[in-house]
């Protein structure tokens, strides 16, 4: 039965490309995992009080330098290049339904911008909610993972504009 329903769940799961949402049919899978990390952030900052942005931006570097390692060992036929690397980890967040991301290097720093905002920001909007500081630690760690494992270096982010501040949009900032 659950071989059943695991065939079922992955014959029904699409990417809406123009959109940039990953859907169970008709309904955007972004929402309930944007809820899940939302409450999640929102319930260790009730414990921890803000290091709790720290913890979770920590927790998931690993991810974004994994992102990397499966490029260069994995994918051999994919560019390796920095801005190879930097193209298909945007790719990768508009495939898994985060939305349109765009990464923007200057000699000084390295933008990653979210022109909808990210989603823990994304669910403060959608309940009407302000946050005092940035809530997107989640998708920070993943960037300084990205970043870090592509130049292998260690990069530190911050995230400059948040649209659960009031914000149009999301922006981090990272230097090395």
């Amino acid at each position: 039965m659950i071989d059943k329903l695991h065939e079922a769940y992955k014959k029904e799961i699409w990417v809406d490309h123009e959109a940039g949402v990953l859907k169970y049919k008709e309904i955007p899978i972004f929402w309930s995992r944007s809820e899940l990390l939302y409450n999640m952030f929102k319930e260790m900052v009730g414990l921890m009080g803000q290091s709790a942005g720290a913890i979770m931006e920590r927790a998931t570097r690993p991810h974004g330098g994994g992102f990397v390692a499966f490029l260069r060992e994995e994918k051999k036929e994919a560019s390796q290049s920095r801005e190879g690397i930097m193209r298909l980890a945007c790719a990768d967040a508009l495939a898994t339904g985060w939305g349109q991301v765009r990464m923007e290097e200057s000699h000084q720093d390295i933008r990653v911008i979210c022109e909808k905002g990210f989603p823990v920001g994304q669910m403060y909007v959608e309940k009407g909610e302000r946050s005092p500081g940035p809530v997107d630690y989640y998708f920070l760690g993943y960037f300084t993972g990205v970043l870090s494992a592509m130049d292998n270096k260690v990069y530190k982010g911050v995230e400059e504009e948040c649209i659960a501040k009031g914000d149009e949009r999301c922006v981090f900032v990272f230097k090395k």
